[in-house]
């Protein structure tokens, strides 16, 4: 005849960065599907990566997408952008190369032909 007052109490930081996991992987793979169609409809090499960089930033909802090509010094520079770009380019020098300006994960993307997300 008395009250009694139960509570439970649960962690779900793992459950919830678990749910964030699964949501930025949906994410991903939307908007390769996307980019992917661009691949297959646009046939201008330059207009191209232009929309797969708009593409990326609109459909996976990412700051900024930039393509780059070595320069003849060993330098990336920008053959295609979108985003918040403005004074990017101007502020950063990436190198194609392993020294030390060559470590950033676009200089890493490039040298070990592999993705980087940052």
């Amino acid at each position: 005849g008395s009250e009694v007052l139960v509570a439970v109490v649960r962690d779900t930081t793992e459950r919830e960065a678990a749910v964030e996991r699964i949501l930025l992987l949906n994410r991903l793979l939307r908007t390769i599907g996307s980019v992917n169609q661009v691949l297959v409809e646009v046939r201008d090499r330059s207009r191209m990566m232009d929309v797969v960089c708009e593409t990326i930033v609109r459909d996976g909802d990412f700051t900024m997408a930039w393509i780059a090509v070595p320069d003849s010094q060993g330098r990336l520079i920008p053959a295609a952008s979108a985003g918040r770009v403005d004074g990017y380019f101007d502020e950063v020098r990436i190198l194609a190369t392993d020294a030390l300006l060559g470590q950033s994960p676009a200089g890493t993307a490039f040298r070990e032909r592999r993705a980087t997300v940052v």
